[in-house]
């Protein structure tokens, strides 16, 4: 950052997208033991002027896709990693849903039965699909999208969470349009610009 700063003077707002939970500017259940429930928006803006923005990944994903995806009023990105729980980011009516404390989109505190524990099935594709299934399911009953982006590496084709959606919801226009997403980094690059250009309006 400090590079960058040397370089470019006019930076009026300085972002950091990362995995977990943002709290009040604390980051909460991260992954990354360095950054586990450490104040990052303190400690930058203790040593930066301009403005600072913490923002969790997924929710910036979210952001990014809507934003090239402007024919999508109501959308999702579900992002199942290879290690870890899933996270869900929201977009509703153009506006991205984090609810009152950031826990929205937080797919470990959905009350969902699965066959194994969530981590377990993590093990076979049929595990991963099982998982898929269920939160676009949770995802079609909260908010009805028109388009829910899904990044999992393990998954490359939907037509079986198609085929058992469509037992679940009868009627066709109900599914959502599915958009297979073969990386996140480029959305999140999007939708952190745009979320770093409305913090420079504050």
């Amino acid at each position: 950052m400090d590079t960058a700063l040397s370089q470019y003077e006019s930076i009026q707002v300085i972002g950091i997208s990362l995995p977990g939970i943002i709290e009040e500017s604390r980051v909460i259940s991260t992954g990354i033991n360095e950054l586990e429930n450490i104040n990052l928006y303190g400690l930058l803006n203790r040593r930066y002027t301009q403005r600072i923005l913490v923002e969790n990944d997924v929710n910036t994903a979210a952001v990014g896709f809507y934003r090239s995806s402007p024919q999508y009023k109501n959308l999702a990105i579900l992002f199942q990693p290879a290690v870890s729980y899933a996270g869900i980011g929201l977009v509703y009516d153009g506006q991205l849903i984090k609810g009152k404390s950031n826990l929205a989109g937080e797919a470990q505190y959905l009350p969902l039965a699965f066959t194994k524990p969530p981590l377990s099935l993590l093990q076979s594709r049929e595990g991963f699909e099982e998982l898929l299934m269920k939160y676009i399911q949770s995802i079609m009953a909260m908010t009805n999208p028109e388009a829910i982006g899904i990044c999992c590496y393990a998954v490359r084709s939907y037509d079986s969470i198609i085929d058992r959606l469509k037992k679940i919801f009868p009627k066709e226009k109900d599914l959502p349009l599915f958009i297979q997403l073969d990386d996140l980094k480029d959305y999140i690059l999007i939708g952190l610009n745009a979320m770093c250009k409305e913090k420079e309006k504050d």
